[in-house]
């Protein structure tokens, strides 16, 4: 197994749990270091916090992605839907609130009236609520049109432009927080309850956390659910996001495969799946890199 060496250090930590419990692990940090056979790279909650950084990335995995033998977790998948929120929306169609993606200013004016104001519109690299916006008025999705599908782009936070698509979504009012379940393996998991913020109704980005500890009604609901998208997906490593739709069935708003670990999450519970049950582990979301070791070490993502 080999273990890619993140500026962050997750990964050094993970090789050190891994050969804690017997599992023999390399670190590498370019394609090269990897010889040919058989394998498995492995990526410990991998932070993308910069274009470069996230270039330098897109690189390695495309490399990677080459050698065949070679089994990668997150997959290409996992990290392409991470990126392009647009590959996102497809793959996971079913799970999410009504969702658009128009190509054609001929073809967003003919939807206009489709979603109900306010809806919300994403470019393909949102994170933390950044390039998403809230449409609240015909006049909004007009002008969306104008800039992105005849004109010369949205301004994206980052740089750059949102040019020749738009991705319009359901907003799904009533919301206090979301509820952000981290899958490991379709085996162990924990969650967060995110409070959305005081001037706008999204929690991503908000700071507003709370950790959950108890396996009540509503934790074993997003456990259920979001174990389903990853059997039904081929999830190796993931946190979904998940709202409540206006008949209270939970629904998909974001899905990643590295995800932010504030100091206020570090106290949830993790949970195992065991005969169809969940049950509470001795971890906490504070020590999961020693989980995902121990997923390993009982062949969870093989």
């Amino acid at each position: 197994m080999f273990i890619y060496n993140d500026d962050d250090g997750c990964g050094v930590k993970f090789a050190k749990a891994c050969r804690k419990r017997g599992v023999a692990c390399d670190l590498f940090r370019e394609h090269s270091e990897i010889p040919d056979g058989e394998g498995f790279c492995f990526f410990a909650n991998v932070q993308l916090t910069s274009p470069e950084k996230t270039h330098r990335f897109a690189s390695l995995l495309k490399e990677l992605n080459k050698r065949r033998n070679l089994v990668l977790i997150p997959t290409i998948e996992e990290w392409k839907c991470l990126r392009d929120k647009c590959f996102h929306a497809e793959v996971f169609s079913s799970y999410l609130p009504r969702t658009l993606h128009l190509k054609s200013a001929d073809d967003a004016s003919g939807k206009l009236g489709a979603l109900e104001y306010p809806f919300v519109s994403k470019s393909h690299s949102s994170f933390q609520s950044k390039n998403v916006r809230l449409i609240k008025s015909r006049s909004d999705a007009e002008g969306e049109i104008s800039l992105a599908l005849s004109g010369e782009g949205i301004p994206m936070y980052g740089g750059g432009r949102q040019k020749g698509y738009l991705l319009w979504q359901e907003f799904l009012p009533g919301n206090r927080y979301d509820l952000r379940v981290v899958m490991l393996a379709g085996k162990y998991a924990y969650l967060v309850r995110r409070f959305v913020r005081d001037n706008i109704p999204l929690a991503s980005g908000s700071g507003k956390v709370e950790p959950v500890k108890l396996l009540d009604h509503e934790a074993v609901e997003g456990l259920n659910f979001a174990l389903e998208v990853a059997r039904s997906k081929g999830l190796t490593m993931a946190a979904l996001d998940l709202l409540r739709d206006r008949e209270g069935n939970l629904k998909i708003i974001e899905t990643h495969c590295a995800w932010g670990m504030r100091a206020k999450t570090l106290g949830s519970v993790v949970f195992k799946q065991e005969n169809g049950e969940w049950v509470q582990t001795e971890y906490t979301a504070g020590q999961i890199l020693d989980v995902m070791a121990q997923a390993v070490a009982e062949g969870a993502f093989n």
